[in-house]
């Protein structure tokens, strides 16, 4: 019984925490278009300024405290990866029989046909425009 008491508690410490960091982002955004009249760059810094504090207030709280810990561990785990280096897998590119992958900018399918009728020389621009 009393751990129910202690989790009710923590949930609603939570939630409360959640709320404070949501009313902060609402506050920024108010506040970014409620000061129009100031330069864009010190309006930017002030919604990355809002965005850091309600980023900890979250942080604050049991969800955050996991987020952040997967985080950690997740950029752990990218550190443990053996990378290629850039001259061996340019090596291995060359070597392959069509000369390396190569990407259509229409599908993301490699070595996909170009229909000249839909895209003017591959730039993304009609060609009956």
């Amino acid at each position: 019984m009393n751990a129910k008491v202690e989790e009710s508690q923590g949930s609603v410490l939570d939630t409360a925490i959640w709320i404070a960091a949501v009313l902060i982002l609402v506050g920024g955004i108010y506040a970014f278009y409620h000061f129009s009249a100031q330069p864009g760059w010190q309006r930017a810094l002030g919604m990355i300024a809002v965005f850091g504090i309600s980023g900890y207030v979250a942080s604050l709280s049991l969800r955050g405290k996991s987020m952040i810990s997967f985080l950690m561990e997740a950029r752990n785990e990218v550190r443990k990866v053996v990378w290629r280096q850039l001259k061996l897998a340019r090596q291995v590119d060359d070597q392959l029989p069509d000369g390396g992958p190569q990407r259509s900018s229409q599908s993301g399918v490699a070595n996909a046909p170009r229909d000249p009728a839909n895209n003017a020389g591959g730039h993304g621009r009609r060609s009956d425009c």
